[in-house]
């Protein structure tokens, strides 16, 4: 974690056996949720629960400068450029490149910052 990051109230910052890194003066706002690691569910003869991570998509990597909205959601094999802002309630699904602004389940870009 870098440096003057704000974590917002309620939030969740979850990584089990992977990269997570977060840049710097990054805002990250209330009840959003990092999340770098998921459960497998590929195996229709083994429950979800006994499955290991998902190994396909693993790790997070959050650039600095980056705003993450009240309520977004950040999923697992993302990185997100510098200086992004990912709109409130968002699902980050995908890579976002520098300076993006991004909104919507999934998020999509809907402009750059200048």
């Amino acid at each position: 974690m870098g440096d003057n990051v704000y974590v917002g109230d309620f939030s969740t910052i979850r990584g089990t056996r992977t990269n997570l890194t977060i840049g710097d003066n990054v805002i990250i706002g209330q009840h959003v949720k990092i999340l770098a690691t998921n459960h497998a569910f590929q195996k229709k003869d083994q429950i979800i629960q006994d499955q290991d991570i998902d190994l396909d998509k693993i790790g997070i990597e959050i650039g600095s400068d980056v705003w993450l909205g009240a309520g977004s959601v950040i999923l697992p094999g993302v990185a997100i450029g510098n200086g992004v802002v990912v709109g409130a309630n968002s699902v980050v699904t995908k890579s976002l490149p520098d300076y993006a602004v991004a909104v919507g389940n999934p998020a999509r870009i809907i402009k750059y910052r200048l």
